[in-house]
C-alpha cells in the first residue's frame, strides 16, 4: 500500500495462498489450517510406512504350515486352479502373504508395545518416587542417563491415533449385533405400493417383452441399407439399380417384417393378461392413458426410434467405407 503499481513486483503464490475480496476471512484460515493439519498427517503416515517398512523381517514369525495349507485348500476351491502349472503364482503369492503378515507384526511391535513400555516405565519411576518420599525404598539416580521419558523421541513428532484413518482398521470398529447394513426406519408397505406404482418391471411379461424387442432391435443394427460389397466393376446405371433394389427390400424388412413382429410379441406375451395395468383389450381412453401399458408401448417406441437412427448413421457410414475401399489411393 502506497506503493504505486507500476513499482510493485509480481510474486508467485499458490491457489491455497490466495484470500479474495468478497471470501470470508476465517473460511480461509480454517481452509489453511485443514489444508496444514493434512500435510502433516500424510507427513507422519509417510514416516510411519517407512519405518514399518525397513524393520527386518528375520525374526519374525510368518504363516506357519497349517495356516498355508488352509489359505491354499481355499484358494484352489475349483478344478481348474488345481492344476499343477500354477503352482509357482501360488508360492508367490504365499510368499506375498507371508510378507504383509510379518509386516504386520512388525507394525504392531512398532507402535503398541513401546507405548506399553513407555506407561509401564512411567509407572514404575512414579512408584519409585513415591516410595522415596516416603522412606520405604532406595533409588538410585543416574546423573546424565536416560529417564523414563527418554529414548521414545521418535513417536513425538507421530501421532499414532491419527495416522490410521476412520474405517481403516476392521479391529477399531465394535461387533455388530445383526449382520443387517443398517438402514432409516421406513414404512415397507407404502415404499413397495410406491415402487408398484412407478415401475413397469412387476411383471413377468414386461421382461420377456422388452427382451425380445431388444433382439429384433439388435437383429435390425447388424442390417445395411446399401450394398457396400462388389465382386466386381459395373457401370453407373448397374450400381444404381443394385442399391435401389436393396433399399427397397430393406424398407420392405422393416415396414413388413420388423414393425409386425414387434406387434406380435406385444401381443402374444399380454393376450393371457387381464384387466389392470397392462391390458391390451382395454378400450377407454381415460384408462389407457392411466395404466401402464402406454407407458410401455412409449418405451418401444423409443426403442424403435434409436434402432432406426443409428441404423442409418451405421449404413451411410458403412456405405461411405465401402465407396472409400474401391477408390484408387
Amino acid at each position: 500500500p502506497g506503493e504505486p503499481l507500476a513499482s510493485r513486483k509480481a510474486k508467485p503464490l499458490t491457489r491455497l495462498q490466495l484470500l479474495f475480496h468478497g471470501e470470508d476471512p476465517e473460511l480461509f484460515a480454517d481452509r489453511i489450517q485443514f489444508a496444514c493439519e493434512s500435510l502433516q498427517k500424510a507427513q507422519s503416515r509417510a514416516q510411519l510406512n517407512f519405518f514399518i517398512d525397513n524393520m527386518p523381517i528375520d525374526d519374525i514369525q510368518c504363516l506357519d504350515v497349517d495356516q498355508v495349507s488352509r489359505i491354499l485348500e481355499l484358494a484352489k476351491n475349483s478344478a481348474a486352479l488345481r492344476d499343477t502349472s500354477i503352482e509357482p503364482a501360488a508360492n508367490d503369492l504365499v510368499r506375498e502373504a507371508n510378507l504383509d503378515f510379518a509386516r504386520t507384526m512388525n507394525k504392531i511391535i512398532f507402535i503398541h508395545q513401546p507405548l506399553v513400555n513407555k506407561d509401564a516405565a512411567r509407572d514404575d519411576a512414579a512408584s519409585a518416587c513415591g516410595s522415596s518420599a516416603t522412606g520405604t525404598g532406595t533409588v538410585t539416580s543416574n546423573a546424565g542417563g536416560p529417564g523414563p521419558d527418554q529414548g521414545w523421541e521418535i513417536f513425538d513428532e507421530v501421532n499414532v491415533e491419527e495416522l490410521e484413518e476412520e474405517g481403516e482398521n476392521p479391529f477399531a470398529k465394535s461387533a455388530p449385533w445383526f449382520a443387517l447394513w443398517p438402514v432409516p426406519e421406513y414404512c415397507f408397505t407404502q415404499t413397495f405400493s410406491a415402487f408398484c406404482f412407478a415401475s413397469l418391471y412387476i411383471k413377468s411379461e414386461v421382461v420377456s417383452t422388452l427382451c425380445a424387442v431388444a433382439e429384433e432391435c439388435l437383429w435390425l443394427l447388424a442390417q445395411c441399407v446399401y450394398t457396400t460389397k462388389f465382386q466386381k466393376a459395373m457401370k453407373l446405371e448397374q450400381f444404381k439399380q443394385i442399391e435401389q433394389t436393396t433399399i427397397k427390400q430393406i424398407s420392405h424388412r422393416v415396414k413388413d417384417v420388423w414393425v409386425v413382429s414387434l406387434q406380435k410379441i406385444v401381443l402374444k406375451n399380454f393376450e393371457n393378461v387381464g384387466k389392470g395395468w397392462f391390458s391390451v383389450h382395454e378400450t377407454n381412453p381415460d384408462t389407457y392413458r392411466q395404466g401402464k401399458m402406454k407407458k410401455l408401448l412409449s418405451v418401444i417406441r423409443f426403442m424403435m426410434q434409436d434402432t432406426m437412427r443409428y441404423f442409418a448413421l451405421d449404413s451411410v457410414h458403412q456405405y461411405c467405407e465401402g465407396v472409400e475401399a474401391h477408390c484408387p489411393v
